[in-house]
């Protein structure tokens, strides 16, 4: 076995591990820390599948950005930590499902792939990537950017409390 098996093999571990503790954890904090590590393994499977640009934009868009704000919406909800997230027989069976297709379409296509792998016949770095979105994607990029500008505020909004003036009741 190569060192880069043995790397990936640790980063495959990594990724299911920590994402396995995130679907199955009934903490919320426990969970969000969790997704940390789920972010982190992906970034290196990034880094080993030689897209650094990916890679980087998983550290500061998933690991940076959104483990951050998860982590804030968890801990500045009131009573979020004490939250036990609860699981029924019920909501389990279609998981199931859903598992079980996912897996079906994943071994699909890599039945289809050929043997040894192959990898495209591009060769973009990172500034050809950066001049491609400020440039002929620009509208694109700018219209995702707005689209999670308005769900983040549709999010403030809706978990907003009320707040009442003293000595008043409820």
């Amino acid at each position: 076995m190569s060192a880069q098996q043995i790397i990936f093999s640790a980063l495959v571990a990594l990724t299911l591990g920590t994402a396995t503790v995130v679907v199955f954890s009934r903490n919320i904090v426990r969970a969000a820390f969790a997704l940390f590590g789920t972010f982190a393994g992906v970034a290196g499977l990034y880094i080993l599948l030689s897209a650094e640009f990916l890679a980087g934009v998983q550290v500061f868009v998933y690991v940076g950005g959104i483990q951050i704000l998860v982590l804030f919406g968890v801990m500045l909800t009131r009573h979020s930590y004490d939250v036990q997230v609860s699981r029924s027989a019920l909501t389990t069976f279609p998981a199931v499902l859903v598992m079980a297709g996912l897996g079906f379409v994943l071994w699909r296509v890599t039945r289809a792939l050929p043997p040894g792998g192959s990898r495209p016949e591009t060769d973009a770095g990172t500034a050809e990537i950066g001049n491609a979105l400020v440039g002929q994607y620009l509208f694109p990029f700018e219209l995702i950017s707005l689209v999670m500008v308005i769900t983040l505020l549709g999010a403030v909004i809706l978990v907003r409390k009320e707040l009442r003036p003293e000595g008043k009741p409820e």
